[in-house]
Formats: C-alpha cells, sequence, structure tokens
C-alpha cells in the first residue's frame, strides 16, 4: 500500500466508526486537533535539523528543496481549506497562491517549473516559516470553532499530503547530502568489517508464490477512514515464486513510526502497526483522565506513562544502581534461559511463537529469544506495546542481533484493548516480564492475565516475572533514585497531559512522591501539588483545582510472595510448572502452563 501515515492508521484501526452527526463528533473534533498539531509539528521537527542553505538545495530535477515543501504543505491548507471554509480569512501573501502551487493546473499556472524550484531565493526560509505559522493559527481558528464534514474531508486529505511530503523530503535532502562529497563521509561512517559482529551473515528465504489480495477497502462512514485513490478497489494479483535475502529493513510510516520489519525485496512480510496517537488513544486519554482526575482522591492509570518520553526515561530507569529488578531479571535469563525454554518446547522442527506484552526495548529479550533459535529453526517474536518508539527499539535490536528471528510487531494497549492473536500451529510461550504485572491492581492483573490465557491454547505457557517483598529501604530507593530519573518519568504525565490534551499543568507546583504501603504490600508513587492551583485540560473539558499536598495516584508496583504468586496464577487459569530466582529471592521468573 501506497498510504502510511498517523491519520491513515487512525482510519484503519476502526476503533470508533464517527460520523459527523453521530455521537462521537467531540472525540472526532479534539483528534482532528490533535492530529494536527502532530502531523504539521512533524514537518517543522524535520525541517529543523537542517540549515538555511540546505533547505534551498535541490540536488537534482526530480528533487524539491526541503523549503519549497514547508511552503507546498502550507499551501494547500490555505487553498483547499481556509479560503473555501473561513469567511474572514486574509492571506499573508496573495502570490503565494500560484508561488507553491505544483500541479493543480485547475488553480492556475505553476510556477516555478518544478525542475527549477531552486532558483528562487525570496521568500527567504524566514518567509516561509512565518506563512507556515500564518496557517497554523488560522487553522487553529477553524479546528477550535467545528468543521463540517467536507472540510473535515479535506482537512484529513492534506494530513496524509503532508506526511507524504515528509518522505518526499527526506528522500530529497538524504540525496543533496550524498551528492555533497563534503557530507557523503560524515554520513556513510567507517566500512564494516566483514567479521564485525553487526555483519548479518546472508541467508535467503522462499515463497511459493500465488494469489495474493492487496488493496485498501474504504469504510466511507468513518471521517478519518483515508487511502488514497491507487489504494482501492481490492483486488488479487499473481506473485511467482520468490527469494529473499534475511537482512532485515524497518518499514516506517512518513512520521517515522514503524511499519514493521520486512524482508529485503518483498512486502509479504510487512505488518502494520497502527499508530496509538490516533483516534482510539486519544479517546482512552480523554476517559481516564475525566474518570480518574473527577475521583477523589485522584489517579491516573499507569500505562499513560509510556508515551516515547516516558518510554526513554524508563530505559534511563532501569541502568540506574538503585534499580534492582532490571539487572536481577537479565542474571536470572542468562543462567537458566536455555532451561526456561526447553521446559515449554519440545522439538526442533515444531514452530516456536514468543509474544511479550509491554516489550519495551527487549534488551533483556534476546536471552531468550537466542535460548530459542538454540531449540527451534523456526522462530517468531511478537513484541506488544502502547508506545510505538519503544517497539521501533525493540524491532531494530532483535532484528541486529538475531536476524534469523521472524518479528511481527503490534501497538497496542492491551489493557484496554485485550491481545487478539492469530491461530498457531506451534508452541507460544507468552511473556510477561519485567515485573510488569505488579503496576496493576490484584483484579487488573488478574483480567489482564485472564484475557492471555484466552489466546494460548493446551501446550503454550505463560513466563511471568515479578518483583518480591524485601526491606522497606530498597524498596524505596528503586523508586525514588538519587539523579531525580524517576521523579521526571512521573511527572512527565503531566508533561504528556498538557502535550496531547491541552492541559495547562505546570510540573513546577508538582513533587513526586514515594510510600511504601506494607499493607496492600506495594509502592505507590503519587504527584504532590505543593500549592493551590487551578489547571484546565482542554480537550476533556476539565476544570481542576488542587489543594497544597494533595495528591495525584499515578502507580502501584505491587511486591509478591511465593504464595501470591500461586494465588494469582490460579486465579486466572494458569499452573505454576517452574520458578527460578536469584540467590537473594528479590525476584522470581516463573513458568506456568493452562489449567
Amino acid at each position: 500500500m501506497g498510504q502510511t501515515g498517523a491519520i491513515a492508521e487512525r482510519g484503519r484501526a476502526g476503533a470508533m466508526q464517527a460520523t459527523r452527526s453521530g455521537v462521537g463528533s467531540d472525540v472526532l473534533d479534539a483528534t482532528l486537533r490533535s492530529s494536527y498539531k502532530a502531523v504539521r509539528s512533524a514537518t517543522s521537527a524535520l525541517a529543523a535539523n537542517f540549515s538555511a542553505e540546505d533547505q534551498m538545495v535541490q540536488s537534482c530535477p526530480g528533487a524539491s528543496p526541503m523549503k519549497w515543501h514547508q511552503a507546498h504543505t502550507t499551501w494547500f491548507f490555505e487553498t483547499f481549506v481556509l479560503r473555501p471554509f473561513l469567511n474572514d480569512y486574509k492571506p499573508i501573501r496573495e502570490e503565494f497562491h500560484w508561488l507553491f502551487n505544483s500541479y493543480y493546473n485547475s488553480l492556475g499556472h505553476e510556477f516555478p517549473d518544478k525542475d527549477l524550484r531552486s532558483v528562487f531565493s525570496r521568500p527567504s526560509l524566514d518567509e516561509v516559516l512565518a506563512f507556515r505559522a500564518h496557517i497554523d493559527k488560522e487553522m487553529g481558528r477553524i479546528l477550535a470553532s467545528g468543521v463540517d464534514e467536507e472540510a473535515t474531508r479535506r482537512i484529513v486529505l492534506g494530513l496524509n499530503h503532508e506526511q507524504q511530503h515528509q518522505e518526499l523530503a527526506l528522500t530529497d535532502i538524504k540525496h543533496a547530502f550524498f551528492s555533497n562529497p563534503v557530507c557523503l563521509s560524515d554520513m556513510v561512517g567507517p566500512l564494516l568489517d566483514d567479521n564485525d559482529h553487526r555483519v548479518v551473515k546472508l541467508t535467503w528465504h522462499s515463497f511459493d508464490g500465488g494469489l495474493v489480495e492487496i488493496g485498501y477497502p474504504l469504510r466511507a462512514e468513518t471521517l478519518l477512514d483515508f487511502c488514497f485513490d491507487n489504494e482501492t478497489p481490492c483486488h488479487k494479483v499473481f506473485l511467482e515464486l520468490l527469494s529473499t535475502s534475511n537482512p532485515m529493513a524497518v518499514q516506517r510510516d512518513s512520521l517515522g513510526c514503524l511499519k514493521g520489519p520486512v524482508h529485503m525485496a518483498t512486502y509479504l512480510e510487512s505488518v502494520e502497526l497502527g499508530h496509538l496517537a490516533s483516534v482510539d488513544e486519544h479517546h482512552a486519554l480523554t476517559c481516564e483522565v475525566r474518570r480518574g482526575l473527577i475521583a477523589r482522591p485522584r489517579s491516573l492509570s499507569p500505562w499513560m506513562f509510556y508515551d516515547a518520553e516516558g518510554s526513554h526515561l524508563f530505559e534511563l530507569i532501569t541502568t540506574l544502581p538503585e534499580y534492582y529488578p532490571t539487572r536481577t531479571e537479565r542474571a536470572i535469563l542468562k543462567e537458566y534461559a536455555d532451561a526456561i525454554v526447553a521446559g515449554v518446547h519440545c522439538g526442533r522442527s515444531l514452530p516456536l511463537r514468543l509474544v511479550e506484552l509491554g516489550a519495551g526495548s527487549a534488551s533483556k529479550t534476546c536471552i531468550l529469544l537466542e535460548a530459542a533459535l538454540r531449540l527451534s529453526d523456526d522462530v517468531t517474536y511478537i513484541p506488544v506495546d502502547v508506545c510505538s518508539n519503544a517497539l521501533v527499539l525493540a524491532c531494530e535490536n532483535v532484528a541486529c542481533a538475531l536476524p534469523e528471528v521472524r518479528i511481527e510487531p503490534i501497538v497496542r494497549n492491551y489493557v484496554t484493548h485485550p491481545l487478539q492473536l492469530k491461530p498457531f500451529n506451534g508452541t507460544t510461550l507468552a511473556l510477561y516480564i519485567g515485573a510488569s504485572i505488579g503496576n496493576f491492581s490484584p483484579e487488573e492483573a488478574r483480567l489482564i492475565l485472564r484475557n492471555l490465557r484466552d489466546q494460548l491454547q493446551t501446550g503454550d505457557a505463560l513466563f511471568l516475572g515479578t518483583d518480591m517483598v524485601k526491606d522497606e529501604p530498597t524498596l524505596l530507593a528503586a523508586y525514588d533514585d538519587s539523579d531525580g530519573i524517576t521523579a521526571a518519568f512521573n511527572l512527565n504525565i503531566l508533561h504528556r497531559l498538557n502535550r496531547e490534551l491541552g492541559a495547562n499543568f505546570d510540573a513546577a507546583r508538582f513533587r513526586h512522591r514515594v510510600l511504601w504501603n506494607s499493607i496492600e504490600s506495594r509502592i505507590e508513587m503519587h504527584l504532590e501539588s505543593t500549592q493551590e492551583q487551578d489547571v484546565r485540560i482542554e480537550d476533556a473539558n476539565l476544570d481542576l483545582h488542587f489543594t497544597p499536598h494533595e495528591t495525584i495516584h499515578t502507580e502501584n508496583s505491587y511486591k509478591f510472595t511465593d504464595r501470591g504468586i500461586r494465588s494469582l496464577l490460579n486465579a486466572s487459569g494458569f499452573e505454576t510448572k517452574g520458578a527460578w530466582k536469584d540467590s537473594s529471592g528479590w525476584y522470581a521468573l516463573t513458568v506456568a502452563c493452562l489449567r
């Protein structure tokens, strides 16, 4: 398929079949505003890496300068949205209407010729950026007032159009740099020796070919549903017998969001991830904010931590000296990985599938995957995470280290939307490591594991990581490190609400607070208001008042005993098959089969 990007993924997810006249119109409006900001900001962020001179270069007739891409995508919204739908709209410069046209001949002759877009230095880059800012301000007005169906369709088209140009701009600037002998050596770097561990040995995979279906079925009842005209209708094509090499290419959408690993020279193995900055996620965030911040005491669900910044901060936390769970779990895996995998899988010719909830960077998972490859010739890894950026890292780590592993990533909030796995003719080992199960209440933990159990079959198994009860000072230090990384991780949830829901939290007026609740056997993280203050969350239509010392409960981390682990597994439909601990008994990894 030619179309990628966040808006298309929103439609294809099919999570909200909203129409302008339907119940979901408020959510649709909010999502459209959020989508506009995200796509336009991505273009600006992409261009910000390059100087004014870089953005003037047109290295061949088929390319365009970065400056022109920024201007033309802005021209689209002015021409097709603002001029026809905003009655009092006033252009910043009238000549931009024809200057930044491309091939829309019905609107007038394109100028200059597309092969000569770098010949004019005026308007300057600063003037183009001012043009973008002007259009964004005016689009903010029209989006705030609500738009009809036709305007909505044009905005969605414009966002997909801009994402196309993000891809084009990257291609054009890369060609410009690779055409420059001064830049080339800096960009390419030293060549790798054949013995370097990063050099993947070449192997081949064969495909039988035959009839396959391609194309996209447009669901016209969803305003955010989108595809380009060359993607329809669905139809079948015949593929000849082919072979592909094993080195993986990471296919991304135009925002840099992972689409999935694909074997070079074919798209048969591609897997669409879907971007969680979507109708589905925006709605989930809004609902969670309304649920948690209106209630007393206030709370927010821990899955909200894991946007791109939160995922990055958590990876930093796992390297801290105070945070023992990651290094302890890794040590257990290094010592017992072969025994763990062998205990659930027999027969080298039998396919083996590892499905991981909350995959993160998959750094520890590679230890298990290496063991899996020693026991099976056919290994598939399905990382599942709420954050697409984390999945990018996970897939790249695994693809680089273990190219023999087939990777099928899934972006999904498995808490709000239970996982749906495809039937599998082999053994499935479901991984839930990193002590993530401890972030949920006993009721939520049982529900997550029951939903996971429903996707497994006889012979499959669960591999669960749990943090054990220990002395209070060790526990508190792990969640309140001396470098303040965990505090930043906690406070980032407020920054996320500001970014994605239009809130105006002042994070400096809250502080990170940690306590050990011995009755519930859990560490609690809170955000405590340091003064009386008011907060507005625009997209949730909420006005909140905080008093001094009032808290938002953001996370629990339950600590387990052997009895508690057995009780949780039994109540979720599993039976303990084996367990491994470190020498201090601080951490446990448990294999459980279906009851």
